[in-house]
């Protein structure tokens, strides 16, 4: 759940930046930013599945591998 709302703050993001509301180096600021929030929380996943924390929870013996998003813009005529 904590990485869908993640990725859809990089949508939001995206977007914003699309529309000219955020600046490059802005946009760049909050992109690294959302990525090491993405790094710390697979590590903090891992890790309560190394403890066990949650062992009996539905999805427990499931990997989950994501892929980064690839958003294709197209210029505005």
């Amino acid at each position: 759940m904590a990485r869908g709302s993640l990725d859809e703050t990089l949508n939001h993001l995206l977007v914003s930046k699309d529309l000219g509301f955020c600046g490059n180096e802005l946009y760049e600021n909050l992109r690294a930013q959302i990525e090491e929030i993405r790094r710390l929380l697979n590590g903090y996943i891992i890790w309560l599945k190394t403890k066990k924390i949650g062992a009996s929870e539905p999805g427990a013996t499931l990997a989950i591998h994501e892929l980064p998003a690839e958003y294709l813009i197209d210029p505005i005529d």
